[in-house]
């Protein structure tokens, strides 16, 4: 997208510089080219039936074709690896729409066709306006066709190519319609498996689109299309059970991508990283990144914690549903209502109060005049309604002036789980999530941070302190019992020393009587009678 020193994006201006006039499909023996066409036709030209060189029919030469059925195409907006798409008018509705024409060399091949035809039938059912809606699915002079909302902008990818990242209020903007998008996509039984920002679209308004849907899956389907064993996707966004199994995953999936690609619209680059595809998901095996904070310091820590929970490498421990996920990531109110780098925005963000509900009716005038009104006359800004569970764990209000919710604020009388609002029932969220609020919120977090890593070191030395006086106890006795042991030992040395002593003394004749007559005996004097 063509973006102006102001760091936005002329989504019309993008549109309208790129080459006119149709990109027609050259037909030789069924295989399609991308020869443009000598004649031009604008956007807004109601197309006729192009006619075909006399001298090429039945000649065996490339016939080139610039209209199949009721399409007229165009130009060629990209090339995959089932075939191309083309912006495309249809001429009985007259109305733009992208064109999908199926790779002429995969027409024999039922088992692309089965997925084309599936991808075609699966976003024709999903009716949602954050998600690029199906027309029609059909077969023209051998080519298999699947026309679809045409959206007038570039890709989100090319957005983040183009300013490195994104905004927080941008980044949650951007994560919040494909959150929504996900949800009635999940409760329609839908899961994607293939949510990344090259398949995030923009239109001229600013409204994201989700589009590319040919690896949807249902989740009741046992998708014989897929190999088990085997995953698919894009690795970058893919979750771990999916590089395991792509047969075998749910909608948790799809909230790891969204939390995936939070990250990178933040810092720019990737949580998980590898020089091959084996290091990359060995990474993602391992679940161990950096923090988002340690490359951008203006995202919130709870923002923080929230990718961190989308992220987990067991999805047990994920959003279990993207209405958890829409729920934390509104509370921060920090979402941009449209997107700031496209210029004349006005497609603004759904919430998860009036997403995928009826469209309410536009009031008469008076009738809005007079309900705003109302509205201003009950809003004061000066006047909060805060809410707090008490120890039986029942909901307490209180209402202040913003002043004296400072001063609670300052004096330690309010903690993180307190919520306010302007109104005594309704839009109540944390108060860190309030600008007039947060910076004396965030400054107690951090002292209570602080203060328990004190109180930490504080137990680390009063544990050291009891251990070394364990010890010192424990030395004394050891020195005591080895005293008493040595005395204990003299004592039997001498009483030893002494019988030996007293035995010498009480045997003492009998054994000098014996040794004499041994002597005697031996070779003595004669006996004298």
């Amino acid at each position: 997208a063509a973006g102006g020193s102001s760091g936005s994006f002329d989504v019309t201006q993008d549109l309208n510089s790129g080459e006119q006039g149709s990109l027609e499909v050259t037909q030789d023996s069924g295989t399609p080219s991308n020869a443009p066409s000598a004649a031009t036709h604008s956007d807004q030209t109601r197309p006729t039936e192009a006619k075909q060189p006399a001298a090429n029919q039945g000649s065996g030469q490339p016939q080139k074709i610039s209209v199949l059925g009721d399409f007229r195409l165009i130009r060629k907006l990209g090339q995959g690896g089932m075939g191309a798409v083309y912006k495309a008018h249809q001429i009985s509705l007259d109305r733009p729409v992208a064109l999908k024409v199926m790779a002429k060399h995969l027409a024999d091949n039922a088992r692309f066709i089965d997925r084309f035809r599936r991808e075609a039938r699966i976003q024709a059912n999903l009716d949602h306006p954050n998600i690029v809606r199906g027309y029609w699915v059909g077969e023209e002079k051998g080519f298999h066709l699947f026309a679809m909302e045409y959206v007038d902008g570039p890709t989100v990818h090319a957005c983040l190519k183009k300013l490195g990242k994104f905004s927080v209020g941008d980044a949650l903007h951007i994560a919040l319609a494909v959150a929504h998008a996900m949800q009635y996509a999940h409760e329609q039984g839908m899961i994607h498996r293939d949510i990344k920002p090259d398949n995030l679209l923009i239109n001229s308004k600013g409204a994201i689109k989700v589009a590319d849907l040919g690896l949807a899956k249902a989740l009741d389907e046992e998708l014989s299309l897929t190999q088990s064993g085997t995953g698919v996707g894009t690795p970058f966004y893919m979750s771990p059970e999916q590089t395991r199994n792509a047969k075998h995953v749910d909608h948790r999936t799809d909230i790891y991508a969204i939390g995936c690609m939070l990250y990178v619209f933040l810092t720019g680059r990737m949580p998980f990283e590898g020089t091959t595809t084996i290091e990359l998901l060995q990474a993602k095996e391992s679940g161990k990144f950096v923090p988002v904070r340690k490359h951008n310091p203006e995202v919130p820590e709870k923002l923080d914690l929230m990718i961190e929970k989308s992220l987990a490498k067991n999805p047990d421990h994920r959003y279990q549903s993207c209405a958890e996920l829409i729920r934390d990531l509104e509370s921060l109110g920090l979402a941009n209502r449209t997107l700031s780098f496209i210029a004349k925005a006005s497609a603004t963000l759904p919430t998860s109060a009036t997403a995928d509900q009826p469209t309410v009716p536009q009031m008469t005038q008076p009738a809005a005049k007079k309900t705003a009104a109302k509205k201003t006359q009950q809003f004061d800004p000066n006047v909060w309604f805060i809410r707090y569970r008490d120890e039986d764990g029942d909901y307490v209000h209180r209402k202040l002036t913003t002043a004296k919710l400072h001063q609670l604020i300052r004096t330690d009388q309010v903690d993180r789980t307190t919520e306010a609002s302007h109104h005594p029932r309704e839009g109540f969220r944390p108060l860190a999530t309030y600008r007039e609020f947060e910076a004396e919120m965030r400054a107690r977090a951090t002292k209570a941070k602080a203060d328990r890593r004190a109180t930490k070191i504080q137990q680390f030395y009063e544990n050291l302190e009891e251990e070394e006086r364990r010890y010192q106890r424990m030395k004394f006795f050891r020195r005591l019992f080895q005293s008493v042991s040595g005395i204990i030992a003299f004592i039997l040395f001498l009483l030893a020393l002494a019988a030996i002593v007293f035995l010498i003394y009480w045997f003492f004749d009998p054994i000098m009587e014996l040794i004499g007559i041994k002597l005697g005996g031996a070779g003595g004097p004669p006996a004298v009678e």
